[in-house]
């Protein structure tokens, strides 16, 4: 199965503190290799999905590595206001570390692994699968069975008062959405028709 929507609005923390996954409207669980629908977040979008040749797992890998940049840096590694060079950008791959937000050495390689432009070579596509991501040296020392077992002590555990709490979200203006802050032109916009 391939989840597609990997981005920070779509994971959540718990009452305890540990991450959850939301939003499963591009998962799909593939009856091939390979799959062809455009959809997820642009800026998360694997060179091979914006290809139009049909992408796989390893989008996901991708995705990954978008996501964490975005996590370390603060912003996305190909973000653009121009929707065409943000996929020019993309197809291209090459990622810039700001040297104004610096970031550990062992960030940049498992970033510069996820983000290769040929997927079957990203880290966590071979045979070893996710075991080669797990058992990078960024990670060392981390413990992963507990996590699993959610015995650890999560750095952050949101303050809840009630299960109908939802002080924690961000408030948007009603009409947040509908108008958005910047308008693009559809004609130049690449994304304009995913799902």
């Amino acid at each position: 199965s391939i989840y597609r929507n990997i981005n920070p609005d779509n994971i959540l923390l718990t009452s305890s503190g540990y991450i959850k996954l939301i939003n499963f409207n591009n998962a799909k669980i593939l009856k091939s290799d390979y799959t062809n629908t455009l959809c997820g977040t642009p800026e998360y979008s694997s060179p091979e999905m914006l290809n139009r040749k049909g992408h796989g797992k390893s989008h996901d890998l991708w995705s990954l590595g978008i996501f964490l940049f975005h996590m370390l840096i603060g912003h996305t590694p190909f973000e653009d206001t121009d929707p065409l060079k943000m996929q020019q950008k993309i197809l291209k791959g090459k990622a810039y570390f700001p040297k104004t937000t610096p970031i550990s050495k062992e960030a940049k390689i498992l970033i510069k692994h996820l983000l290769i432009v040929d997927p079957k070579k990203r880290i966590g596509a071979g045979k070893n699968g996710i075991y080669d991501i797990i058992s990078n040296p960024f990670f060392k020392g981390f413990d992963w069975k507990n996590l699993l077992f959610q015995n650890l002590v999560p750095p952050y555990v949101p303050v809840i008062n009630s299960k109908n709490d939802f002080s924690n979200f961000k408030k948007y203006e009603e009409n947040y959405f509908e108008n958005p802050e910047v308008p693009i032109d559809k004609a130049k916009d690449p994304f304009y028709k995913w799902e």
